[in-house]
Formats: structure tokens, sequence, C-alpha cells
């Protein structure tokens, strides 16, 4: 048991949240799953769906398969506030990437006029990212399962990157071989439902909509065109830059 492991003195919350989209501004919570473990090691557990009252996005949909039909009947975010914030009450979190769950919590709660300041955070995210590093001597490590005094000397680096992009080849099967095919499966799997290859832009209703920034989840369609021409002549990769010229002539991207 993880009470066992892990001294509490107060109550910890396992939480996770789906939701309609990732806007905290625009999105809502369509469901809600808790655990809560006391330093007693008693453990409760609740889930519940809850209706956005407003339609959920396809592309939503397409990762965590909650569809309108399902949300329909349930109670609105108001009806489970007042408990929620109760149980929360003199509570440490948990949960994987926890930053975005909080966010939007504290929105929904705040959009009600309620006040939502959770205790200490564990986020397994940034723990696995801490005792995992990604980094180049971790790879050489992991796949070739050699040290690296080398590392951050240019060409070395250069050569250590070859060969663990061979040992990753050779060690998974499954992977493409080809650059385009590779490309593409590094890009797809940032996220299904983005229009460009590093999620600048995503999709909504198949709606393209910006994905970051002030005029974070407005549809192209609606951004100013000065904040377009700006994207279009800036530091951006060439895909988003080439939407956002399209975009300032009225052109926009569709979903097939």
């Amino acid at each position: 048991m993880l009470n066992q492991i892990l001294k509490l003195e107060r109550p910890l919350v396992s939480l996770d949240l789906e939701t309609t989209g990732i806007h905290s501004v625009i999105d809502r919570i369509i469901q809600i799953g808790i655990i809560k473990l006391y330093p007693d090691g008693k453990i409760t557990e609740w889930s519940t769906l809850v209706n956005p009252n407003m339609l959920i996005p396809r592309e939503a949909t397409e990762v965590h398969h909650i569809t309108n039909e399902m949300v329909d009947h349930k109670e609105p975010f108001p009806f489970f506030a007042p408990k929620l914030l109760q149980g929360f009450k003199d509570c440490d979190f948990c949960g994987y990437n926890l930053k975005f769950d909080l966010g939007f919590l504290t929105a929904e709660f705040k959009r009600i006029g309620l006040t939502f300041t959770p205790g200490k955070v564990i986020d397994s995210f940034r723990l696995f990212q801490r005792c995992e590093p990604r980094n180049l001597q971790a790879a050489m490590k992991f796949y070739l399962n050699e040290e690296f005094p080398e590392a951050h000397d240019a060409l070395a680096d250069a050569k250590a990157v070859l060969r663990i992009i061979e040992a990753q080849l050779e060690k998974y099967p499954g992977l493409p071989r080809t650059v385009d095919e590779l490309h593409a499966l590094i890009f797809e799997t940032v996220s299904a439902g983005h229009v460009d290859s590093g999620g600048k832009i995503a999709w909504r209703h198949g709606v393209a909509i910006l994905n970051f920034g002030k005029h974070s989840g407005v549809a192209l369609k609606d951004v100013p065109k000065p904040y377009l021409k700006w994207l279009a002549d800036s530091d951006f990769p060439p895909d988003v830059k080439l939407i956002a010229k399209d975009a300032v002539n009225g052109i926009y991207p569709t979903k097939t």
C-alpha cells in the first residue's frame, strides 16, 4: 500500500479528468475520476460523467470515446461542485500531468463563483521525467548499454544519434523503415487532432483553431488578420507559416 511507503499527513486524492478539449477557457469537464487515499490506508473511489452543456467535438470523442449521448442526461458540473469542494478540503493531490486537470477544475469552480485551492501536488509524469531522463546519455545507456563521456561534443553527439537510431530500428521491428514514414509517425503521434506537424493549430468540430497564444481556442477564420500575418512572418515551422499565410487570404484548412 502506498501509505506504507509514502508518509501521508493528509488524504491524497488521485485525480483524472476527461474533457471536451484542451482549452480550459472554452472547454468543459465531461468525466471525473477520484480515488482518495487516507493516511490510515482507507480508500474511497468515485467517478461520474458530467454534462458539459455543449457539444463534444468528435476529435475529443476519438480520444476518450465519450459521446454526446452518454452525457446528455447527466448532471452539469455545478451540481457536483459543492460536494467536490468539500471532499477536496485539506487534501493533497496526485495525477499524471496533473497541471492539466487542476487547471480545468480551477476554471470550472471559478465559473460558478467558488475558489479551489489544491494542497501539495505529486505529478507522476514529472517524477517519470526526473527519474528516467530522456537525454542523449540516457539513450546511449538504454539502447547501447554504453556510457557516454563525450556527451556535448557536437561530432560525438551526431555519431551517437546515428547509432541510437540504428539500435531503435533493431529493437522495435514494427517501426517504419523509410524516412517519410518515420517523420509521419513522429508527428502524427503527437495528436491526431492537430492540423500542423507541431500542434500549433488543432481541429475542433472539424474547424481549424489556434492551439497556443493569446488567441488559443479561436477558429482560424476569426483570428485577427494582423496576428495571422505575424504568424506567417515569424520564426514558426514552415507548415504553420503556410497555413497562416493562406488564412490571411481567406483560405482555411479543411478536414477530410
